[in-house]
């Protein structure tokens, strides 16, 4: 009775083994969710800009690498895990949240205007710290707002350090030399100047985003006439 019984349980096991495997490759990864439009990459991440229309929502995706994912601008939407119900959140611009891999879901914009976010997907392994992880708490630190003209609030998960500013007109910060990407949350003119290149200037209206490549630090100076408000993400 135990011989067959073992037999029994070696014949399940073979037979449930493709299905889960055929179960795991049947995921689609973000990269080819056609909502996610990649933005640079390099060997540590990849960045991906999410573009939502009205109502409409993903396809069932997995990531299998930790991601930082920032409001571009406000909105709402509902995000369900593989077999749950969604769950809604009203976003506001540079709001922020590290999300630990795996994670199966969709993402539906429950807003009446196109909804986008960045996504910056970390290559690396990050260890989950449940004493920094909240859905409903904004990662970002909370910042003075207009009561001074021109701050940085920010935060690191893993390898990847994520910095919320406004900055005055005419005032400067700094960008150390590795890879960043760059989300405006205002229309915004700046100017990058890095050490041994001429100076770039960049306008970006609000929630358009660009890749600034590292290996030289950086100064950047608001050159527009009202405060510029940004979020970099550095990795």
């Amino acid at each position: 009775m135990r011989h067959d019984f073992a037999v029994l349980l070696l014949l399940l096991a073979l037979t449930a083994s493709p299905l889960t495997t055929a179960q795991q490759n049947s995921c689609l990864d973000v990269a080819e969710e056609p909502h996610h439009h990649l933005v640079f990459q390099n060997d540590v991440a990849r960045v991906y800009m999410l573009e939502l229309p009205r109502l409409e929502a993903t396809k069932m995706h997995c990531h299998t690498h930790s991601f930082l994912m920032v409001a571009a601008g406000d909105g709402e939407t509902s995000r369900a895990k593989a077999g749950q119900a969604g769950i809604s959140h009203a976003w506001r611009a540079g709001e922020a949240r590290f999300v630990y891999a795996p994670i199966t879901h969709t993402v539906q914009n429950q807003f009446g205007s196109p909804y986008r976010e960045l996504m910056v997907e970390s290559l690396r392994t990050v260890s989950y710290d449940p004493l920094v992880t909240s859905y409903d708490t904004d990662d970002f630190p909370g910042d003075p707002g207009d009561t001074m003209p021109s701050w940085n609030v920010g935060f690191t998960r893993g390898a990847i350090t994520a910095v919320k500013s406004q900055l005055a007109a005419g005032a400067a910060t700094n960008l150390n030399d590795p890879d960043h990407v760059l989300l405006a949350l205002s229309d915004v003119e700046l100017k990058i100047e890095t050490k041994g290149e001429a100076a770039k200037t960049l306008k970006l209206a609000a929630q358009e985003v660009v890749a600034i490549p590292g290996g030289s630090a950086h100064t950047v100076t608001n050159t527009g006439a009202n405060s510029a408000k940004f979020v970099t993400v550095e990795f």
